[in-house]
């Protein structure tokens, strides 16, 4: 037996197939760690959505795990098989022209918010803080944004490493309100990570594109990211609802995508 996470996925990667189709199957097992630190893989574990919590936050710990081979198509088969098994992951899109209003709190929207839970695997280009790793995984966008605006701002390990720690996404955006970038910087850092958020889910990118045409409003206090109203409110704001205008981009993007895979493939079928 191994004493960390990432021991476990290294050293049986030959099990678990080049592009992780074999992990959480009954013939390898569930990644499982004993009263003693020591993972190992079990079959006799039916996973629940807290064991998927547990693993997640596990491997945001194990920063290390970033390295492994193909580490996004880990990520992918993760999050497919945490929203498996997460409450009130899957929504069916309701069919309307009106505004989506969503927030951390919403019943059937919540997944737009960036305290969602799911595994986001993000490479930083920036590299203004040379000694920081550039592949790094987080359990939630929050945690990603709040480490990626310590990063741009050229922050110190401990400050970055207090955003780490955080077990929260709430605590995560406590830890790095005080952290400034220009709004430029916020966007785009905002922008890499929605779409990495969508394209690293499968389950969360088609139910993105299921809320199209909605226009999508972030219901929050924030005036550039939402729509600058409380969350209690029944009256819309005037904010700026930059996360709102991110996400409908994003749907954008993976539509036209659709469209273009659908076209070629039929270009293919006529030309047999």
């Amino acid at each position: 037996m191994t004493l960390t996470l990432y021991a476990l996925l290294n050293e049986n990667s030959y099990k678990l197939g080049s592009n992780y189709e074999h992990i959480f199957t009954p013939a390898v097992g569930f990644p499982n760690c004993n009263s003693r630190g020591k993972w190992t893989f079990r079959k006799d574990v039916k996973p629940k959505e807290e064991h998927y919590s547990f693993l997640a936050q596990q491997i945001v710990k194990e920063q290390e795990i970033s390295s492994l081979n193909h580490v996004e198509e880990f990520v992918k088969k993760f999050n497919k098989e945490w929203m498996s098994v997460k409450k009130g992951a899957r929504i069916i899109a309701e069919s309307s022209e009106e505004d989506l209003w969503f927030n951390s709190k919403s019943e059937q929207y919540a997944w737009l918010s960036n305290f969602f839970e799911t595994l986001i695997y993000s490479e930083f280009k920036a590299g203004i803080y040379s000694d920081f790793p550039k592949k790094m995984i987080f359990n939630s966008l929050e945690k990603a944004y709040q480490a990626g605006k310590a990063i741009l701002s050229g922050h110190d390990q401990e400050t970055i490493d207090v955003i780490f720690r955080c077990e929260s996404s709430l605590e995560a955006k406590k830890a790095g309100s005080n952290i400034v970038i220009s709004d430029t910087e916020k966007y785009q850092l905002m922008s890499e990570l929605i779409s990495s958020k969508f394209r690293q889910n499968k389950i969360l990118q088609k139910q993105l594109k299921d809320t199209y045409p909605r226009r999508l409003v972030e219901h929050t206090e924030n005036s550039y990211w939402g729509d600058g109203t409380s969350t209690s409110s029944k009256e819309k704001g005037i904010g700026e609802n930059k996360l709102g205008e991110i996400l409908m981009r994003e749907r954008n993007f993976l539509l036209n995508q659709e469209l273009s895979t659908s076209d070629n493939q039929n270009s293919e079928i006529d030309e047999i």
